[in-house]
């Protein structure tokens, strides 16, 4: 073929039908985190491209195709045509099916020798798997074994955890756990017509009456079953649930126990009770207050995320993990929540103005998304900003950042659609991967000369762009670093800078300028895109000049 088949070089090539473009997001970003690179149309297909062209270069460049698996995608002519292009390619595929789904004839035939995983009983557990088998499947390919790629592509999903903390990127930009209101639609096909509405679920049981919407959970113990291959019983009801009602006596409630009941608007939890599972009520939209008790000590991953009702929640003293470790907005991104107050006795936790800190006021660990203050100032003695802290925080213009603050974590600002412009604290030295992804107004970034590591896409897709000042004391421009950021016109990189890494201004289509100083020695070959209009700036006999030769470019000496 006569292109440059390196570009089109990926880990996953992801297949999927439209109707399930948010499930195929959550796969994209959940490989993404591991570090995994994908291709997904039509996000990664160049403006203006053909996409009957552009496909089946991506299909042969992947090293696995991950099938979104569903009827949608069994009555895709594209996704028919991008499976049988793998099949032909001899791609590892992996069926990834979010919902039962009946194999059409067909697609069995295609699919029948390739080991599905199915994610309608446990998300959590089944992005662990698919990672896992993602990574060991080119490893296999490697022909050997590569104890460095598997520690570099495994250490972070070992944990179930770790999954759904990789999950809650998309949901800064809001892109994750509308899923588990499909999830909890998964009905056993064996009693799809039967009208079961009580059973025992752990070491508990239910009850649901179907004429007053309601439903009672009631025992000693855990509502949550040890085994992964279980759906939630009342799972046929849950669109209709209203009221819930979880009596004295249990202590648990599992991980996506009310995902997507969409009406349900009373809940009563007793004081016995200590832990709410992950999703337990994500996407509980109609969901406007809820008292926890105050024995509670653990609320799960993405608890309430979606909860757009929801708008203010007070924790209690007894509470030690919110999240996860580290982390406090992975339990509320993108719910509806203007306020949220912690018990003054919580050793773990504070909030001030209706934010959430560590006990410490050292970590700034939940902004509230819908707040509606256009500027806010970072109390002094912050040191670092959260996982997803401020994602999606649209109404934000402008952060104020004290002196004291020397971290940011990933995801940290994502989203954060209506943020100008940034000028980073002089004492920050880490900036991470997706930090300020998707700002699509912000114009103009200023760091110190401080910060030695940025984040693979940190500022990624924001659009609006038009200036940033570098660090000197920066390693390197990192992997999709400024990737699709179409306003910037001139970049100077500054001296002491030593690579710049694959993608890192892909799609910066107004790019006409770059300063590259000798101190550069590596440039990756897929660093920029085909432009043919750049002209790159440095000294002679450098790596920069030698990347303008062999590309075509034209090069200026400074």
């Amino acid at each position: 073929m006569d292109y440059d088949r390196s570009q089109y070089e990926n880990d996953v090539f992801i297949s999927y039908s439209s109707k399930q473009t948010k499930e195929a997001y959550l796969i994209r970003d959940v490989l993404s985190a591991g570090g995994l690179s994908t291709w997904m149309a039509p996000d990664s297909i160049p403006s203006g491209s053909d996409y009957t062209t552009e496909i089946p270069r991506a299909i042969e460049g992947a090293r696995v195709v991950v099938l979104v698996l569903s009827s949608e995608a069994q009555s895709s002519d594209w996704v028919t045509m991008e499976i049988k292009t793998a099949i032909r390619n001899g791609k590892d595929i992996i069926p990834f099916a979010f919902k039962k789904v009946k194999i059409e004839d067909a697609f069995d035939t295609m699919l029948s020798r390739y080991q599905r995983i199915d994610a309608y009983r446990r998300l959590s557990a089944a992005l662990a798997e698919l990672v896992d088998a993602v990574c060991l499947l080119i490893n296999n390919q490697n022909g050997k074994t590569d104890e460095t790629f598997l520690k570099a592509r495994l250490k972070k999903y070992r944990r179930r955890n770790s999954v759904l903390a990789a999950a809650a990127v998309v949901a800064a930009i809001g892109l994750f756990v509308g899923m588990s209101f499909v999830i909890n639609n998964a009905v056993n096909t064996a009693r799809e017509n039967a009208v079961v509405t009580q059973g025992v679920i752990g070491e508990c049981e239910w009850n649901y009456e179907p004429e007053a919407a309601a439903l009672t959970i009631s025992g000693n113990g855990s509502a949550a079953e040890d085994s992964l291959n279980y759906s939630i019983p009342w799972s046929k009801y849950i669109k209709d649930i209203r009221t819930l009602k979880v009596e004295e006596g249990v202590t648990v409630l599992s991980d996506e126990a009310f995902s997507g009941a969409t009406h349900l608007s009373s809940v009563t939890l007793p004081k016995s009770l200590t832990k709410i599972g992950g999703l337990s009520f994500g996407y509980c939209s109609a969901l406007k207050e809820i008292t926890l008790p105050e024995n509670l000590t653990t609320i799960g991953l993405g608890a309430f995320t979606y909860c757009t009702s929801l708008e203010k929640l007070s924790i209690p003293a007894s509470v030690t993990e919110l999240g996860d470790a580290g982390t406090g907005a992975i339990a509320f991104t993108n719910s509806g929540l203007k306020s949220i107050e912690v018990d003054d006795k919580n050793t773990r936790y504070a909030s001030l103005d209706g934010c959430l800190y560590n006990k410490k006021m050292t970590k700034l660990l939940f902004y509230p998304p819908k707040k509606t203050n256009r500027r806010f100032t970072i109390p002094e003695n912050v040191t670092e900003i959260g996982h997803s802290a401020f994602s999606s925080c649209r109404d934000l213009i402008y952060i104020n950042f004290p002196d004291s603050v020397t971290h940011i974590a990933p995801s940290a600002f994502a989203g954060c659609s209506a943020l100008r412009s940034v000028e980073l604290p002089e004492k920050l030295i880490e900036i991470g991967d997706h930090a300020f992804y998707v700002c699509s107004s912000l114009e103009s970034v200023k760091m110190n000369n401080n910060v030695g590591t940025i984040g693979k896409e940190a500022f990624s897709n924001c659009t609006a762009l038009t200036e940033i000042l570098l660090s000197k004391k920066l390693g390197k421009i990192s992997e999709s670093m400024l990737q699709s950021c179409t306003g910037l016109e001139v970049v100077y990189i500054p001296d002491g800078i030593e690579s710049i890494d694959k993608n890192a201004f892909r799609f910066c289509s107004s790019l006409g300028m770059i300063r590259i100083p000798s101190s550069v020695v590596k440039i990756d070959a897929k660093a920029f895109d085909s432009n043919t209009q750049l002209i790159i700036v440095g000294s002679n006999d450098t790596e920069a000049q030698r990347f303008a030769d062999e590309n075509g470019l034209t090069f200026n000496a400074e």
